[in-house]
């Protein structure tokens, strides 16, 4: 899986999968933009535990169901074979993930969203446009580069 990853819940292994499906449901479910899920889940002035183990269960139910839509229209559209999977039901995971366990799942989601999601700017890129964030990740890119010649 490009975006995706595992996690372990008892002695099972579910996959957990970053869509575009899954964005916009983890969206609606914060009623704010995407970007904001890391805020939303470890607000700054905190927020009580049992509140964020909801959230952060409701967000692994999300990843885990958009691996299986994934995996299922892949089978669909015959690109992989396999039987079509059912859907967990969201509130289940509230059920069965272990309360001590709340910054192992946080990382796995994390691990969820950052896997294969680098920034690669093509040499010789020129933005029309000064961009904070591309001038950020340039500088970064030459420094790496330098670190690079300097070990050698």
């Amino acid at each position: 899986m490009s975006k995706g990853s595992k996690i372990r819940i008892d002695d099972a292994t579910i996959d957990i999968y970053l869509s575009t499906k899954a964005m916009l449901d983890i969206s609606e479910l914060m009623d704010k933009p995407f970007e904001e899920l890391n805020d939303w889940l470890i607000p700054e002035g905190g927020i009580s535990p049992d509140i964020q183990l909801s959230r952060i269960c409701d967000v692994i139910g999300i990843l885990a169901n958009a691996a299986i839509y994934r995996h299922n229209s892949q089978v669909r559209m015959h690109l992989i074979s396999g039987d079509i999977k059912e859907f967990y039901n969201i509130a289940d995971f509230r059920n069965v993930l272990d309360p001590f366990k709340m910054d192992y799942y946080f990382k796995a989601i994390t691990e969820c969203l950052k896997k294969d999601n680098a920034v690669v700017i093509p040499d010789g890129y020129v933005s029309a446009e000064e961009d904070e964030v591309l001038k950020e990740i340039e500088e970064a890119k030459n420094h790496s580069a330098g670190d690079a010649v300097t070990a050698s």
